[in-house]
């Protein structure tokens, strides 16, 4: 339970500092010369309504064709985040549209713009994080899933997998995170990251299945039986402060069945095997004590 405490801590505090880490969006309007300001001030006086405004501002930010200016984009962007809810059309928009290594600039504008929206949460916010999951780039991805994780937004809970299965960099934050999305579907991906990975994501998949519980619970049982030590101590370390009087049995034969595992494993099993007939035992008492019905 405690592990399973600091997993947790340790998911907001990437959650946290992936916000922390992401681009800048000026929160004072950005100098400009006098030139971009024009160039700004041009663009808009061409548009008839404020969503044309918002999109030829995402145009000056993020220019399709040639490289873009960075007074004009930095005061575009700014610009742009204060528009409010027509801000997120434009910026659904821009995901795909901007070259990859900008994608990370658009999520950021995203974040701040909803930061500044007060009405809810706006319409294209969370589907254009998952477009950001699908087309981004690797910073990208990890700003829009640490997001989408803090809204539970279960639409994206697939990408988000495919994209750890793409990219195994993103594994270690998607693992600690899947449980956000409050699916026991995640057991699957889960299950294999705790049969197969070597890494750190490792025991981190072993947590994320006991915190999401239900179903999830069968494939940390399955991997407590695995013939691979190393995968079977990591499932019964997050199990075991699930077991009930129910997992008495199974956590006798696996003292008896495996008894060279970490002693200080074994330990903690015997352990929780006596707290568990304390409790049986007294659940007894109180049922002889009690009058039935006859």
């Amino acid at each position: 339970m405690r592990r399973s405490s600091t997993i947790l801590r340790r998911s907001i505090a990437v959650a946290v500092l992936g916000l922390l880490l992401q681009p800048t969006v000026a929160l004072a309007e950005p100098p400009a010369s006098v030139r971009a300001r024009t160039l700004v001030r041009e663009a808009l006086g061409k548009t008839h309504t404020i969503d044309e405004q918002a999109a030829a501002l995402a145009r000056l930010a993020w220019p399709t064709e040639g490289i873009a200016d960075p007074e004009v984009s930095a005061l575009a962007r700014y610009k742009l985040v204060r528009f409010d809810e027509y801000a997120f059309p434009v910026l659904f928009d821009a995901v795909d549209k901007v070259p990859p290594p900008l994608t990370a600039d658009v999520v950021a504008v995203l974040l701040e713009a909803r930061k500044r929206h007060s009405a809810g949460v706006p319409a294209a916010y969370l589907p254009a994080l998952e477009r950001a999951v699908w087309f981004g780039s690797a910073t990208a991805r990890r700003l829009a899933i640490v997001e989408l994780a803090r809204y539970h937004y279960l639409p994206a809970m697939l990408p988000v997998i495919d994209a750890a299965v793409e990219d195994p960099a993103l594994a270690p934050l998607v693992v600690e995170l899947l449980p956000m999305f409050g699916h026991a579907g995640a057991r699957y991906y889960l299950g294999t990251v705790l049969f197969e990975s070597d890494g750190p994501e490792k025991v981190l998949a072993a947590v994320s299945l006991a915190r999401i519980g239900g179903r999830a619970l069968e494939t940390l049982r399955d991997a407590s039986l695995s013939e691979d030590r190393a995968t079977r101590e990591i499932a019964v370390g997050a199990l075991l402060p699930l077991t009930g009087v129910n997992d008495l049995t199974t956590l006798y034969e696996y003292l008896t069945d495996h008894a060279d595992d970490a002693p200080d494993l074994l330990g903690r099993v015997r352990e929780r095997a006596l707290q568990l007939e304390e409790l049986l035992e007294r659940a007894i008492e109180q049922d002889s004590a009690t009058p039935g019905d006859y």
